[in-house]
């Protein structure tokens, strides 16, 4: 995996690593600054058509849409039967890349994440981890994302998109820069174990 990669082909290898993830969750949204909520239109894709639906997703996005990856994937349990899991999931409020690669590195760490990578956004750094938490420990972990930011000094992490994903039930990355502010794709800085 090359620095510059785009968080879909990163998502796409973590789904090749592990087969019992079979549907994954993309969205369409409006983002409405300070709105309780956002106009999202999600779709439920299979594994293997990840790319594609991607792509056709970005080809149709009106002049006010995104597209965002949800923490939120559909994993084989019982035979004929789905359970959803969530990838732990993170948009960093900090623009200095250093303070978003110590925090993640802690919180690779502290969860043994085998896997992870650190996407820069354009104005900060998204972070995806190779876990899969149930709804429960997915909660927990947005409550203890919340704890990387200082008691006094600039915030680490957006508290606000964690207050917004707790409401929503599970986490959402933007793969598009389709509207201002967002000037590029998400891109690879940095990743942890290997696919």
């Amino acid at each position: 995996m090359t620095k510059g990669m785009h968080p879909h082909e990163y998502v796409r290898s973590l789904l090749l690593a592990n087969r019992a993830i079979r549907q994954i969750e993309l969205s369409t949204y409006i983002n409405v600054p300070e709105s309780l909520t956002d106009r999202r239109e999600s779709f439920c894709v299979r594994a293997e058509d990840v790319e594609r639906r991607f792509g056709a997703l970005a080809k149709s996005l009106s002049a006010e849409e995104e597209i965002a990856f949800h923490s939120r994937v559909q994993v084989e349990g019982a035979p004929g039967r789905l359970r959803p899991r969530h990838f732990p999931l993170l948009d960093f409020k900090t623009a200095d890349s250093g303070v978003a690669e110590d925090a993640s590195e802690r919180l690779v760490a502290e969860h043994e994440a085998p896997r992870a990578a650190l996407f820069t956004s354009g104005h900060s750094y998204h972070l995806y981890m190779d876990l899969l938490l149930s709804d429960a420990q997915w909660t927990k972990f947005m409550g203890r994302v919340l704890l990387l930011n200082p008691r006094e000094g600039p915030a680490i992490v957006d508290n606000r998109w964690v207050g917004h994903r707790l409401m929503s039930g599970f986490g959402a990355l933007r793969w598009s820069a389709n509207t201002p502010p967002y000037t590029q794709p998400p891109r690879l800085l940095r990743r942890w174990g290997t696919v």
